[in-house]
């Protein structure tokens, strides 16, 4: 029998505990919870990272070997570094797998954030952190199908001018490639709004793993937003515009699997990009 399980994506405070409780009868697994279950409480002092390895490894090993018809994992799972071995798994446990983004524009988090109990509040330059640090579900690689909860229009403050007719007009779905590149590079200019101050606080970081530049990330987050708003979140070319914008942050391009666009067209296509931005 396949399971229905629905990978919860998004910061802390943007609602996602929240939004598993409209589901009273689905089995949720929850961080929070795994961590009180643990530990009995959830503040500073059980947050270090080997708290957080066997948090996950407990919580990840019960989702896996669930047999409930639908699942929720509820966690914050931004880093497609770990949800893509967690989906393998799932897949091999038959679980159709479904991420759900959760698109919020970042001072509506940090206003949630604050109307959470005080132990569960998160400071709000982790909150920064992560929403720059999104990166983007790829069908194929992390899961099977992608939600998006949130209105792009709420961005508009945030986004400030660059939100305009050239992110908010949909895309005809047969864009030519400089008609994607012209909305991806209008997209990629948004995320500069939000990014550029958190990147010149990690630009001195001496990790050279760590990417310098989020402004891709966050544009794959706005653009994901704005294929929710126009009714394509599963409009394989436009999910391929967002995994351009990551793959420009990333500055890498390797070869992605399941997708139409060849990866000597991808890396061309962030060539292209990475100019457009200089002389921006």
């Amino acid at each position: 029998m396949t399971k229905e399980t629905y990978i919860l994506i998004g910061c802390p405070g943007v609602g996602k505990s929240t939004y598993t409780k409209q589901f009273p009868d689905v089995e949720v697994f929850s961080s929070d919870k795994t961590r009180f279950a643990l530990f009995h409480t959830l503040e500073a002092s059980v947050q270090t990272p080997a708290h957080h390895a066997q948090v996950f490894k407990v919580l990840q090993d019960d989702l896996v070997a669930s047999e409930a018809p639908i699942n929720v994992y509820d966690a914050t799972n931004l880093d497609r570094r770990f949800r893509e071995p967690l989906y393998q798994r799932l897949r091999g446990n038959h679980h159709h797998v479904t991420a759900v983004v959760f698109a919020r524009p970042l001072e509506t988090i940090k206003r949630q954030n604050r109307q959470r109990e005080e132990e569960t509040q998160v400071p709000n330059d982790i909150v920064y952190r992560f929403y720059c640090s999104f990166e983007p579900p790829r069908i194929g690689v992390d899961c099977d199908e992608i939600q998006v909860i949130g209105d792009f229009t709420s961005f508009a403050p945030e986004i400030g001018s660059a939100f305009n007719a050239t992110l908010t007009e949909e895309l005809p779905q047969d864009a030519t490639e400089a008609e994607r590149l012209e909305k991806m590079q209008a997209f990629l200019l948004a995320g500069e709004v939000i990014s550029s101050d958190y990147s010149m606080k990690v630009a001195a970081d001496p990790n050279p793993d760590k990417p310098l530049h989020y402004a891709g990330n966050v544009a794959s987050y706005y653009y994901l937003a704005y294929l929710h708003e126009h009714q394509r979140i599963s409009d394989v070319k436009a999910l391929d515009n967002v995994e351009v914008l990551y793959q420009q942050t990333k500055r890498t391009t390797p070869a992605l699997r399941d997708t139409p666009v060849p990866a000597d067209e991808l890396t061309a296509i962030c060539d292209r990009l990475a100019a457009l931005a200089k002389e921006g």
